[in-house]
């Protein structure tokens, strides 16, 4: 199920856009608004998937909407939908974050476009989440190797040290920041002076 609120002033072009959508093999649970009070009060109902917006209401705007929308901290796909909008319009539109512009006389790229900014959208997501885990891991080794009492170094294919904790930096006689890159080797086996 697709969650997509569209603000548009017009009832007959949001039904458009839905038909549209279903044709495409969506199924949708979706909202019709066209104003920012009613924007504020549908993003905290629930969560979207998607925003499709006509360029330019009556009292509202798409570029109002979509600064609303990350100005709130929401990652959603935003999609453009409007029949009239100049070429410099949607430009500045699409900077600002607008996933896709499509004419509402072109209908038919719609589903399809859809269908690219959701899989953007998810591969973005699954990207933040590893890049969290990996920074999560990298934390987590750096308080075991801090915190452990015994010399603990990697190396790299050629011997030269990757990672060292304070525990061989004192070891060894020097600190931390200039064994990274050395090699372990010339510095076992390389008289230093002691401090």
């Amino acid at each position: 199920m697709l969650n997509v609120l569209i603000l548009d002033d017009s009832p007959d072009d949001a039904e458009l856009v839905v038909l549209e959508l279903e044709r495409g093999g969506f199924e949708l649970r979706w909202e019709r608004i066209d104003n920012a009070a009613a924007l504020h009060t549908a993003l905290d109902k629930q969560p979207w998937n998607l925003v499709i917006a006509d360029h330019s209401m009556p009292h509202f705007s798409a570029q109002s909407a979509l600064e609303l929308v990350k100005a709130r901290g929401i990652s959603i796909p935003f999609i453009i939908v409007s029949g009239t909008i100049s070429d410099n319009a949607a430009a500045q539109i699409m900077k600002a974050g607008a996933r896709d512009f499509i004419a509402k006389t072109n209908l038919a790229r719609l589903a399809p476009s859809v269908r690219r900014v959701l899989e953007e959208a998810h591969a973005a997501r699954e990207r933040r989440r590893i890049q969290e885990e990996l920074e999560s891991l990298r934390r987590r080794n750096e308080l075991i190797l801090h915190s452990a009492g015994e010399g603990i170094c990697g190396l790299d294919a050629n011997g030269r040290i990757t990672f060292i904790n304070p525990a061989a930096a004192r070891i060894l006689g020097y600190g931390m920041e200039e064994l990274l890159g050395c090699s372990l080797e010339d510095l076992l086996y390389t008289p230093h002076p002691v401090r």
